[in-house]
């Protein structure tokens, strides 16, 4: 009776100590978790256990929302090495190490959270309010291991993404199928990690972040419905889906209409058929000479790859923290699996190392050049050619260098060309102003005002265009009152009320600088009652103007060949170019010559003066031309007739003639 109550005894002592946990947040070294059995957080807002997705025969170990009526896992321990039936176990071993069993064998667990410690009577694991599972020390609650370090879909407040420089630990999410308004986010990129964290302040709501192969999706939920309600998610292109083009392929989102793909350099897609014709990528690209070439030792090299969103570095190594380009080069050189290499700048430090084995996964070439160039490994068929490309197209660019320097040249040319003619006419300008009214002459802009004081003077005063302009109506048809083989002459009016005659040459008439300048400097310098007064000129913008004053009675010829105007004609009151048009009357009837524009200046001892300029439409001027053309106008004045009307009835005499 004895024996049986000793038995008894020692049979609860093992129950005690091995009791199973239904409705606590920890467990001990004393304590195991079996299928059916749950840790539940203290506020109720997460629970662990084991679970089957949907019609799965497979057993997972997970964290899920215990207030969400539908199951919504949010972290997954086995996830590569589900548990295939019951008898799973989850307990903390002798070593204070949280280990997973299945089945009946309990040797060799199906995983772990790879932790050691002396003294195993010291380790508790426990469900955080958060969604955090932690292994940690009673004594001082030194975390040894958290769930929060291996995120699978889900990212819950307060988690990381990212890599922990201090040990190494890259936190990267395990994808899988299956922001309310307060919350906060940040992004960690210093000496010692480099992860993205998000929190909310309403402990109310619950918030999650689910990523799966095409996007990321933020779903939230609350007590009083249970239901999840997703607010947000990403825009699903294909250069965000991870490793959309497969092994060694790159994505580029520019050409995401066309085809995003493309095979770094050295590789061609593994299946033609679905690269091309299916326009899949996702069966990635393999070496193009992978039996015939080899990339160690054999003359292989780097090709560069610029601006990209570096590959998956799970399958990197950090080769040095601080250690130049050709460097890191050469160490991914002297390893035949090292398939690429990077130069990383990190911040406070120096540049970094990474250097990758294996396929390359998830290339993205950045629109906005905020990537880094990776070096990719090819073998010496591939650097050869790469090389000769590289020479083509320095070749190209020198050769555009050449047109562009070649055209630059041609425009510099045609540009000082006309630059230099354009100084020549400014200086034939300033020439031609000098020689009317002398080298010391520096009035360059008069007003209307400035006649007066050009009659004080024999100087010759300059008008604006714009005057003249003005005083015309902007030489308007209204206002011309002649036309002759230079130009048109206008009537104006200046500011001053003063009426004067505008001269203005025509740009076609064959009459040239010299002309004008003979002109102007013959009037100006001359005073005689029988010359027409020069009042002033303009050669503002290509314009040649000659300002008279105004006569108003008009020109000699409209008295004599008018039957009623010649009684107004007394024998009293009636040069090269002498003619009746060109003597005009003024209101009391006195004669004025007009239009010196063929004149010549003589010296005061010459009487006579050689002309290659045509005189007429036919025929030369000769020393007799002046006399020849004061003849006519004596026999027009005494005729009353022009001297170049036809007559039907032949005359035999002079005058006839």
């Amino acid at each position: 009776m004895d024996a049986k109550i000793l038995h008894l005894f020692y049979a609860l002592l093992i129950l005690h100590r091995f009791t199973a946990c239904t409705s606590t947040d920890t467990i001990t070294i004393n304590q195991i978790i079996r299928e059916g059995d749950l840790l539940i957080s203290k506020q109720n807002k997460f629970a662990l256990g084991f679970f089957s997705p949907g019609n799965s025969s497979y057993t997972y170990l997970g964290i899920w929302f215990h207030r969400v009526p539908l199951q919504t896992v949010v972290w997954v321990a086995n996830r590569d090495n589900p548990i295939n039936g019951s008898a799973a176990v989850l307990s903390i071993n002798q070593y204070g190490n949280l280990v997973l069993y299945g089945g009946r064998d309990h040797k060799f667990p199906l995983w772990s959270a790879n932790v050691s410690m002396d003294v195993a009577d010291s380790c508790v694991a426990q469900l955080l309010d958060s969604g955090n599972f932690i292994l940690f020390e009673s004594t001082n609650r030194r975390v040894l291991w958290q769930s929060f370090d291996y995120p699978t879909n889900t990212l819950l407040p307060g988690m990381k993404l990212g890599l922990d420089r201090r040990t190494g630990l890259n936190r990267r999410p395990w994808p899988m199928r299956e922001i309310p308004k307060t919350y906060n986010y940040s992004f960690v990129n210093n000496e010692e990690e480099i992860y993205f964290s998000y929190s909310h302040e309403d402990s109310s709501v619950l918030l999650r972040m689910v990523v799966d192969s095409r996007m990321v999706t933020w779903v939230s939920s609350n007590d009083s419905d249970g239901k999840w309600t997703e607010f947000w998610s990403a825009s699903e292109y294909r250069c965000d889906s991870y490793g959309s083009c497969g092994a060694n392929g790159m994505c580029d989102p520019k050409h995401v209409n066309i085809y995003e793909c493309s095979c770094l350099p050295g590789y061609e897609p593994k299946s033609f058929r679905n690269w091309v014709l299916m326009r899949d990528g996702s069966g990635g690209c393999v070496r193009k000479r992978l039996k015939s070439s080899s990339v160690c030792g054999q003359g292989e090299g780097f090709v560069k790859v610029p601006q990209v969103k570096v590959p998956d570095t799970s399958t990197a190594v950090w080769v040095n923290m601080s250690m130049s380009r050709v460097d890191c080069e050469q160490e991914c050189y002297k390893d035949c699996s090292c398939s690429a290499y990077a130069s990383i700048k990190i911040p406070g430090k120096d540049v970094a190392c990474l250097a990758w084995y294996g396929d390359l996964m998830d290339i993205v070439d950045l629109m906005d050049h905020s990537g880094y160039d990776a070096y990719v490994r090819v073998d010496a068929i591939e650097l050869a050619a790469e090389i000769e490309r590289s020479n083509g197209f320095l070749e190209m660019k020198g050769m555009l260098a050449f047109l562009v320097v070649s055209v630059s040249s041609a425009w510099f040319v045609i540009i000082l060309f006309v630059y230099l003619w354009l100084r020549k006419r400014k200086k034939r300008g300033k020439r031609l102003f000098d020689s009317i009214n002398g080298p010391h002459y520096h009035k360059d802009n008069f007003e209307a005002d400035d006649i007066q004081t050009s009659r004080s003077h024999t100087d010759l005063a300059f008008f604006n265009l714009s005057t003249i302009s003005a005083a015309t109506d902007n030489f308007s048809q209204a206002n011309k009152i002649g036309q002759g083989g230079f130009g048109s002459v206008y009537k104006g009016q200046l500011t001053n009320g003063k009426e004067v005659a505008v001269k203005r040459l025509s740009k076609n008439s064959g009459q040239g600088a010299e002309e004008f300048k003979n002109e102007a400097m013959l009037i100006a310098k001359l005073q005689h009652r029988n010359l027409v007064k020069l009042l002033g000129c303009c050669i503002q913008e290509e314009e040649r103007i000659l300002i008279y004053e105004y006569l108003s009675n008009g020109s000699l010829d409209l008295f004599l060949f008018d039957t009623t105007r010649s009684s107004f004609l007394n024998w009293s009151k009636p040069y090269q170019n002498l003619k009746g048009s060109n003597i005009l009357l003024d209101a009391e009837m006195n004669p004025k010559i007009s239009d010196f524009g063929m004149a010549r200046i003589l010296e005061d001892d010459q009487i006579q003066h050689k002309t290659h300029r045509v005189y007429a439409v036919l025929g030369k001027s000769s020393v007799k031309s002046d006399v020849f053309s004061f003849g006519v106008i004596l026999l027009e004045i005494i005729s009353g007739k022009k001297s170049n009307v036809h007559q039907e009835d032949p005359s035999l005499t002079l005058i006839g003639h």
